[in-house]
């Protein structure tokens, strides 16, 4: 989706002459052409980052030397954390040379940029701030970026489809129980998975900036698409797959291919958006179920770019032949964990997300789903392993109080044992906890009543030496302990809060950060912090004590 900004040489008058204080010049090479008028703005949504807005956008122009500048600017934007854009020229005069984000978009070391030709007399243009989520971005009216063009004609772009090996479909698959074809979606430098390789690729390179995992990412998650070069860090050098593989598309989705008898058949099409997977966290994956499967049969899919050209062709996968297979135990493909194979040396990993539902296996014998009939079962390595087995439907609900110990599901049928099992384990995410304690350096607290642990036995912050004004300030550290012998935690990086009615009576706001100066006619309350995973520390509470008081 595009939002198109014409800028003929009229309209760049009328919007900047009084902007600019510059008087716009007309200029042709060849003596016949205004090669400014030629230049044409398109702005591409997915500029607009969360809140992002700006009223409009348009572009002015100057001649310097043998090259032609070109200036975006936008106006009355508010926190524009990227920009992307789409440019017409004459390219029988203007050879695109580069584009860059001006000062005013944000810090050189901030932002990453990329311009790309893409036909002849059109380019595409980008920047994005790192981590555009938690920058303000550029709000106002001003220039934004800068195009540099040399009054020669442009190099010719060739015309290219992905049929590489690099944009085979990843892990392609054959499941014989459901009769499934499945594979991960695979199309280089489509950082943002919606089928073409343009600038607005940018943005989750941005997002995931600086992110790193030795060894690689998970094939399945969304970083492993990021990493453009796979060498296990985003950074800088991702800005490369993006150049090469600009263009590229995948917007017509997968084509599946049959094989009968070594004639190949394209027997069906599945557009991106069926795609199953959250884009922003996950590598997108696809299935299939072909209509009438047989032994012998093969299958593969192919990325379409949109206009009818097919991508790589992959190995394809087979129906096999079954002949008295034994039994097997066979988790559906839907319920897979995104971590692990379900292998000895790599089991399956439980998170704190998945470990509430249910999974659902098969026991098949001789290729054939048996589950639920009689003498089938079943069964876990370990029975604390499991909640419950319903035999009947091969559904599981894993225990998640059975935690980082390795077990495994396997089955019987007619007396014969599968041949293999499944294996498990479930890793729940370590959550510290959080104490509040008086600060032990705090000689404030040195003639304060009560522990503050309970309401009866609450500090009784106002006494004698409290001045009139409330001017005693009373610190907080904070701990994963409550007596201060585990790791200490920055009071910085807490919210502080009061339970104290009227709101007002931390009259210094916890400022600084924990640190409280109650007002001196507080009524009974407490006081507690949060860290940013919203775990909230324990209460301390505090009461008025008379005054003057004994």
């Amino acid at each position: 989706m595009w939002i198109r900004f014409a800028t003929g040489l009229s309209l760049l008058l009328a919007l900047f002459a009084c902007a600019c204080g510059n008087t716009m010049k007309q200029f042709s090479t060849d003596g016949n052409r205004d090669i400014t008028a030629s230049l044409s703005l398109r702005v591409m949504d997915e500029s607009f980052i969360g809140a992002a807005s700006a009223d409009s956008f348009g572009i002015s122009s100057r001649r310097q030397g043998d090259e032609l500048i070109v200036s975006v600017r936008a106006n009355r934007a508010n926190h524009l954390t990227a920009l992307y854009y789409e440019l017409d020229f004459d390219g029988a005069q203007l050879n695109p040379l580069d584009a860059a984000p001006t000062t005013a978009f944000g810090n050189e070391d901030d932002t990453l940029s990329l311009m790309q030709p893409t036909a002849m007399g059109q380019l595409q243009a980008g920047q994005v701030l790192v981590h555009p989520d938690e920058q303000n971005g550029f709000s106002g009216s001003g220039e934004l970026a800068l195009l540099r063009f040399r009054l020669e004609p442009q190099a010719r772009i060739a015309s290219k489809v992905n049929d590489s090996a690099k944009a085979t479909p990843l892990q392609l698959t054959w499941d014989n129980d459901p009769k499934l074809l499945s594979w991960l979606y695979n199309n280089p430098a489509d950082y943002d998975q919606n089928g073409e390789v343009n600038v607005a690729d940018l943005t989750p390179l941005a997002q995931h900036f600086n992110k790193s995992q030795t060894g690689g990412f998970p094939i399945g998650k969304v970083e492993s698409v990021v990493d453009g070069d796979g060498n296990g860090v985003i950074n800088l050098s991702d800005i490369t797959p993006i150049g090469v593989n600009f263009g590229n598309a995948g917007s017509g989705g997968y084509h599946v291919f049959e094989i009968v008898s070594a004639v190949h058949s394209d027997i069906d099409n599945l557009a991106i958006s069926s795609a199953s997977g959250d884009k922003s966290k996950d590598r997108l994956s696809f299935s299939y179920s072909p209509g009438n499967p047989l032994p012998g049969n093969g299958y593969y899919p192919r990325l379409d770019d949109g206009s009818g050209n097919l991508g790589f062709s992959p190995e394809p996968v087979f129906v096999p032949e079954v002949i008295d297979n034994p039994p097997f135990i066979v988790l559906d493909f839907l319920d897979k964990p995104s971590q692990g194979s379900g292998t000895l040396a790599d089991p399956y990993v439980l998170t704190d997300t998945i470990i509430g539902n249910s999974f659902t296996f098969r026991i098949t014998d001789d290729g054939i789903d048996v589950t639920g009939d009689a003498g089938v079962e079943i069964r876990a390595s370990d029975a604390g392993a499991t909640q419950s087995i319903d035999q009947a439907t091969g559904e599981v609900q894993f225990n998640a109080a059975f935690t980082d110990t390795q077990f495994s599901l396997d089955g019987v049928a007619a007396g014969v044992d599968t041949q293999n099992s499944l294996h498990f384990i479930y890793v729940p995410e370590v959550v510290e906890l959080l104490y509040i304690i008086p600060d032990p350096a705090d000689t404030d607290w040195a003639t304060v009543e009560g522990d503050g642990l309970t309401p009866e036995t609450a500090f009784k912050v106002r006494n004698v030496s409290f001045n009139s004004d409330g001017s005693i300030e009373f610190s907080f550290v904070a701990n994963t302990l409550p007596d201060g012998s585990g790791t200490a935690v920055d009071v910085n990086t807490l919210t502080w809060h009061a339970d104290i009615p009227p709101p007002n009576y931390i009259i210094n706001s916890w400022t600084p950060a924990g640190t409280a100066r109650f007002h001196p006619t507080l009524t009974s309350g407490y006081v507690y912090a949060k860290n940013g995973d919203g775990v909230e520390s324990n209460h301390i509470y505090v009461v008025a004590k008379a005054f003057p008081g004994p």
